[in-house]
């Protein structure tokens, strides 16, 4: 990269950060108070018409045994929760359950986050019969698809049964979540007419990436509620010669999605009350990213952008001659190497078909 082209870059993610930051209320001007100290802000989800917490509760973990994680996010305010059937071997869901029998009140205060892997209707049926069941629920605010990968994931058998099940009350919205190929999912989410919602990978690499900004701004305009995850923007090893270990980089990379207003809600894995204390005071205390603080995660995200998986699996997947899941395997690295979840990343990487995994090791 010249000289040149690294400030026009630079500057271009200046420019939608400091966007970000100014837009509408201020971050502080939407923080409350309540009895058990600083609670998160809220936001409109699209147009559906529901306000959530800016900041989620990604439950990938064991929630049965993390009670007090769960009771110390209502109290702070962090009532969107996401979780999916696949989590902690179905405990993240059982958890929650576990949490709503205990706690029958807080349900209608909760916006649940519901995913499943089937495309078929009865599939989906019984996927989302077995999370309610978990759940100790008879609806799921958000039911997504879980992973999708191309439009044409998205049916119109699957829209009819989601409008049948939201005629039924078990759901109140449908989407899906996308974690490749995102600016893709999202271009056609807004054609579609029947999307109330997204859970999307977004990172401050992808700030200054025009065709992310477009594709989100689209799908504002179209009314449909977006929640971003993976906001680390970790590649599936830290890159040569690059530190990762900047200072104070954790709070920019997630305050920089987090003041994306946008984005209804960051999706966070909080798993001890530690953590949710930790980001409720990034939310809801301290004051917008300064532009020096943006100049240097601008200057880190182009230092770092070789190690960057930006989940375009229509590129790469293309150029090999046999059916291979780069980008998902790329993402299992990440959570191996970068997260430092070496059971999660294999628990994943065991989801793809033994056949498929074998062709990996001979594969060019």
């Amino acid at each position: 990269m010249t000289d040149e082209n690294e400030k026009l870059t630079r500057r271009r993610f200046l420019g939608v950060a400091g966007a970000i930051g100014t837009c509408g209320l201020s971050p502080l001007a939407l923080a409350a108070t309540g009895p058990h100290g600083p609670r998160v802000p809220i936001r409109p989800f699209g147009r559906s018409g529901v306000r959530i917490s800016s900041l989620s509760l990604g439950i990938s973990f064991d929630s049965e045994s993390r009670m007090l994680v769960l009771k110390s996010a209502m109290d702070r305010g962090i009532t969107a929760w996401e979780t999916a059937p696949t989590y902690a071997g179905g405990r993240s869901e059982s958890g929650i359950g576990r949490f709503f029998r205990k706690f029958p009140l807080s349900r209608e205060d909760v916006f649940l986050v519901t995913k499943s892997l089937a495309r078929k209707p009865a599939d989906l049926t019984d996927s989302l019969e077995g999370s309610l069941r978990r759940t100790a629920t008879t609806y799921s605010d958000l039911f997504l698809l879980h992973g999708t990968r191309s439009p044409d994931e998205l049916t119109p058998e699957i829209r009819d049964w989601a409008r049948g099940e939201k005629e039924k009350g078990r759901i109140r919205l449908f989407g899906f979540s996308t974690h490749a190929n995102v600016v893709e999912m999202l271009r056609t989410a807004p054609g579609s007419g029947w999307i109330d919602g997204i859970l999307m990978r977004y990172n401050y690499h992808l700030l200054d990436d025009h065709g992310t900004q477009q594709a989100i701004k689209a799908c504002v305009k179209a009314g449909i509620g977006l929640i971003a995850m993976k906001i680390r923007g970790m590649g599936p090893a830290p890159p040569v010669n690059v530190s990762t270990h900047e200072p104070d980089l954790d709070r920019k990379r997630f305050k920089a999605i987090w003041e994306d207003r946008n984005i209804a809600s960051t999706c966070m894995s909080m798993r001890s009350v530690g953590d949710i204390e930790h980001y409720t005071r990034i939310v809801s205390q301290e004051p917008a990213l300064s532009s020096r603080e943006l100049e240097s995660l601008a200057a880190h995200a182009l230092s770092s952008r070789p190690g960057h998986c930006s989940g375009c699996a229509t590129i790469c997947e293309s150029a090999v001659s046999e059916q291979a899941p780069i980008a998902d395997v790329m993402r299992f690295l990440m959570y191996f190497n970068g997260y430092g979840e070496p059971d999660r990343a294999r628990r994943c990487f065991a989801t793809i078909p033994s056949d498929v995994r074998e062709r990996l090791c001979s594969v060019d």
